[in-house]
């Protein structure tokens, strides 16, 4: 999952009542923590961005 460096950078979110209540509903049902689905969802759409914005360069 974390193929772009060997570190890893913490970040704090806060996310409204209803989306952590989705989000907790679909980490328990992937049988993972809300925080592992998060920092993946996250890095699925940098990743997206950034093919993105390579696109558009060229």
């Amino acid at each position: 999952m974390h193929s772009d460096s060997t570190m890893s950078r913490r970040y704090n979110i806060t996310l409204p009542d209803g989306i952590a209540e989705k989000l907790e509903k679909w980490a328990e049902g992937e049988k993972n923590k809300p925080s592992t689905l998060a920092a993946f969802l996250v890095e699925l759409a940098v990743r997206e961005w950034d093919e993105k914005q390579q696109q558009q360069r060229t």
